[in-house]
């Protein structure tokens, strides 16, 4: 193909300054909610701030940019509502086979080569558009030989240092460069010839036309001349991190935009340069009469955040256990400030909370993508908006700055007898209560999560697995089994795992001792840790309650004393409200071994050393991975019984009795489980 024609403009400089001067920072406009709490309201704002008459969040959009041939990515940018794309570099190709020919707001893959790409849509006018929806700007280039390109080549004119040329394609607009420096000297533009009579206007500058070169010339005035005014421009960023160099300029010429992603802060959209009276500076027709100071607008950055619950179907990874989307509740939209926490909405259920009977499901969390959970306030940077995006393990959340999040399901387990296990997710919550002496000091746990027996372990179900029935209180299926010893359930746990072809989780059980395999998948009594929090309700419980599920006892629990329910005797499991993990009595009804050892002073350990004890307690020293089964030596009981006042049967008091003593119609339990996938 026939080499195009290149045209040459060149252009050289002069003298002239303007100077921006920070005696008073301000934020001109900057949206701040005058609701915004400490979780919400996102980084400190970098300088002062004024507080509009009506506060509103503005809508934030990202902007990308295809730079395809450039040696450097552009980052992207968060820009408010009706914000300028601030004008970016001189784009060049790397090998300087292609010529640059402006921005624009399609893509068309289809129409390029190796050396030049044609994008769709309308040419960005960064003068005039503003930003109103995400968008993606497409460099357009085309091979120097196959098209017309002209070579802009600034002549410094005798001082400084001359900016690089730049090859456009024709048609496209010459990039203003930052402006020049020279000491004695200040700079006032750049013209088309060296008599100096037509400036530049870069903003509808695309080359002359016409064989030969042309060049622009830089103009200087000499600051020594007392018949020249110079000015000095300072740029107020309001962020310390962020700089622009002072300009200097002859009075009645115009100040230089700072050119590309200087003016970038995350969790801030930068939104124009303002005068001291609030003015918003036009660079292209504005002229300066004095020394001035431009000060820097910012808007904070605000994330949408949506729970979405429509059904997304079986997770793959696991299709029989769980599942994505649905639910029984649409939690509201959050607007949340960049670095601020996600508020994590509570008291999720679905299908109404059936249990079992393949429509019961356990809440496991909130997503941002499949395997992909949202870490949310207590979780350090990884739970801030903005600062880190789970679903890609990345530093900020490119792309959107709405933030679609979506519940996980763990399907409900059954076991031998007709019981049903449902799932208690991991989480953290604060065991104990400093209001009571014996179940103090409260203290933070993190439990890894596992499978809980919905009810009581049933007679029904006890028989189905031992083959005797322990009880001599109420009988009857559906009534708790009581009578039995610590012992008696452990060996209840190791039967019904072998009863499943599930590893027991109890070796080496003798009558005086019983070694534990934490890694087994079989059953076992619950930790006092796992215990309580199963109780309380889980992470993500709606309330703190004192009762599990409830801060009205009658509602929940079967207890005797004041206001007793219980008729002196066990009731039939599941009668009472449950909490919102689905379990049911675990105040009041029947007492509950765990596997723990008694130790008066456990929590204080605990709290001396979160280290050991923060994550997953199992009971204090040696007996926690070997119990030594002796009256001397108590086993925890919780949740209280039938035959208990209220007080007793609340979450958070502890309990011991002999794990020898037979016979005692207050004691059963419940089994736990980790899960199997």
């Amino acid at each position: 193909m026939m080499k195009k024609r290149n045209k040459q403009i060149a252009l050289a400089i002069i003298t002239g300054i303007i100077f921006l001067t920070c005696t008073n920072p301000f934020f001109p406009g900057t949206v701040v909610p005058d609701t915004a709490d400490s979780d919400t309201a996102g980084p400190d704002a970098p300088g002062p701030v004024s507080q509009p008459d009506a506060p509103r969040v503005l809508k934030t959009y990202t902007v990308k940019f295809y730079c395809r041939l450039h040696n450097e990515d552009i980052e992207d940018l968060h820009l408010t509502e009706g914000a300028k794309i601030p004008k970016l570099p001189v784009m060049t190709d790397d090998e300087n086979k292609s010529a640059f020919g402006g921005w624009y707001t399609k893509s068309d893959p289809s129409n390029g080569t190796p050396n030049s790409y044609h994008p769709g849509g309308k040419e960005w006018d960064f003068a005039k558009d503003t930003v109103n929806d995400n968008i993606t700007l497409y460099a357009k280039w085309d091979l120097i030989s196959d098209v017309d390109t002209y070579t802009v080549i600034f002549n410094a004119n005798g001082h400084g240092t001359p900016p690089d040329p730049q090859t456009l394609v024709l048609g496209a607009l010459v990039v203003e460069p930052p402006p020049m420096t020279a000491t004695g000297y200040a700079f006032g533009g750049w013209y088309m010839e060296l008599g100096f009579i037509n400036e530049c206007n870069f903003a509808t500058f695309r080359g002359t036309g016409g064989e030969g070169e042309t060049y622009l010339y830089a103009k200087w005035y000499d600051i020594s001349d007392p018949n020249v005014t110079i000015c000095t421009v300072i740029f107020n960023t309001n962020i310390p991190a962020v700089t622009v160099t002072p300009q200097t300029v002859v009075k009645g010429g115009k100040v230089v935009e700072p050119v590309g992603n200087v003016m970038k802060q995350d969790g801030f959209s930068f939104r124009g340069w303002y005068t001291d009276n609030g003015a918003l500076w036009n660079f292209a027709t504005n002229t300066v009469s004095g020394n001035m100071t431009l000060h820097a607008e910012w808007s904070v950055i605000y994330y949408t955040v949506v729970f979405d619950m429509a059904p997304r179907g079986n997770d793959p990874a696991m299709p029989d256990v769980r599942i994505y989307g649905g639910g029984d509740q649409r939690p509201p939209t959050q607007t949340i400030a960049y670095g601020g926490y996600i508020d994590e909405p509570n008291g999720m259920t679905i299908n109404n909370m059936a249990l079992g009977g393949g429509n019961g499901y356990g809440f496991d969390g909130w997503y941002i993508a499949n395997d992909k959970p949202w870490a949310f306030k207590g979780a350090g940077t990884t739970g801030q908006v903005g600062k880190y995006n789970p679903a890609t393990a990345s530093a900020n959340i490119m792309g959107t700055t709405t933030i679609t999040l979506y519940p996980r399901w763990r399907k409900d387990e059954t076991f031998t007898g007709g019981g049903i296990a449902v799932w208690a997710r991991d989480g953290s919550f604060t065991m104990g209560n400093n209001s009571v002496s014996g179940s103090k000091p409260a203290h933070d746990v993190t439990v890894t999560g596992f499978y809980i027996s919905s009810y009581l372990v049933t007679q029904k179900q006890y028989i189905a697995v031992m083959d005797y029935n322990p009880s001599k209180n109420e009988i009857g299926d559906n009534y708790p089994v009581v009578g039995v010893t610590w012992l008696d359930a452990v060996k209840y746990c190791n039967a019904l795992s072998t009863s499943e072809g599930l590893t027991p989780v109890y070796n080496k059980v003798s009558d005086s001792t019983v070694t534990i395999n934490w890694a087994a998948a079989g059953y076992r009594l619950p930790t006092e840790a796992e215990w309580e929090y199963a109780a309380r309700g889980g992470n993500g419980s709606p309330g703190n309650y004192e009762w599990a599920g409830s801060n009205t006892p009658t509602e929940v629990a079967w207890f005797s004393g004041t206001g007793g329910n219980s008729g002196g005797k066990t009731q039939i499991v599941g009668q009472k409200k449950p909490n919102i993990l689905r379990t049911y009595d675990m105040s009041g009804n029947a007492c509950e071994w765990c596997w723990d050892k008694f130790d008066a002073g456990y929590y204080k350990t605990c709290l001396d050393d979160p280290a050991t004890y923060g994550k997953d307690p199992k009971g204090v020293g040696a007996e926690a991975n070997t119990a030594t089964i002796n009256a001397s030596m108590p086993r925890v009981r919780r949740g209280g019984s039938w035959n208990h006042g209220s007080a007793n049967t609340r979450t958070f008091i502890r309990d011991s009795y002999d794990p020898t003593a037979k016979d005692v119609w207050t004691i059963g339990f419940r089994v736990v489980r980790r899960a199997q996938q």
